[in-house]
């Protein structure tokens, strides 16, 4: 759970131009395994008039860590190492190692402010849209990109935050209604150091409803 002083941010796992994303390092008892980090929806935040994506407000990044079938153990220690980028006019890289030593029982039992944290974490998490498609037009090798969106709700796009880095965070994104209704095209350059091909493109939609998680269905 990071807690942001005001006026500084951490970072989103692309964090575009400039930052680094927060990462977790986890120490778990033999046949335990931890998954990737769970990202809430992020926001456009700004390093000294550089447009970044990331939090300003308070979020909490949840891993799942699962045991093995078999658990002879009577209590568990789990442990991790976090290491984050936090900035505003300038920037404080910082780490700390966190662990907690878990009883082993047929009993659970629940922490309320631990919970109540998840439950937020969760509810901030983009879902795969069941609303939004996106499609990209076939282009040119150094074209750019020209990717549409298409809904059947009544919202309207507003920022595309790119999971794997292919659209930066310093282009203005304009969203241009297409001939179809409740179609946008947005027309970007692909961003200088993004992963090779274009076939698949992943990423969180703002709108004007909330956050979806959108990616094309095949390569194209």
């Amino acid at each position: 759970h990071i807690q942001h002083e005001e006026g500084f941010h951490t970072y989103w796992q692309n964090p575009g131009i400039v930052g680094v994303p927060t990462t977790l390092k986890w120490e778990l008892p033999e046949g335990f395994s931890a998954s990737e980090i769970s990202w809430p929806y992020p926001e456009v935040s700004d390093m000294v008039g550089h447009p970044c994506h990331g939090y300003e407000r308070d979020v909490t990044l949840l891993t799942t860590i699962t045991p093995p079938k078999n658990i002879t153990l009577t209590e568990a220690r789990v442990k991790v190492t976090a290491q984050w980028m936090c900035c505003a006019h300038t920037c404080f890289p910082g780490n700390t190692e966190l662990s907690i030593t878990l009883p082993v029982g047929e009993k659970k039992s629940i922490d309320p402010r631990g919970q109540a944290l998840i439950t937020q974490a969760q509810n901030e998490f983009p879902k795969l849209s069941t609303s939004w498609t996106l499609s990209l037009r076939p282009t040119k090798v150094d074209a750019p990109l020209e990717i549409l969106f298409t809904t059947t709700g009544e919202e309207t796009p507003s920022y595309f935050f790119s999971t794997d880095g292919q659209i930066s965070s310093n282009l203005k994104q304009a969203f241009e209604p297409t001939e179809k209704p409740k179609q946008w095209l947005l027309k970007i350059k692909r961003a200088q150091y993004a992963p090779e091909g274009i076939g698949q493109l992943l990423g969180v939609l703002k709108t004007s409803k909330g956050h979806h998680l959108l990616k094309n269905s095949k390569k194209e």
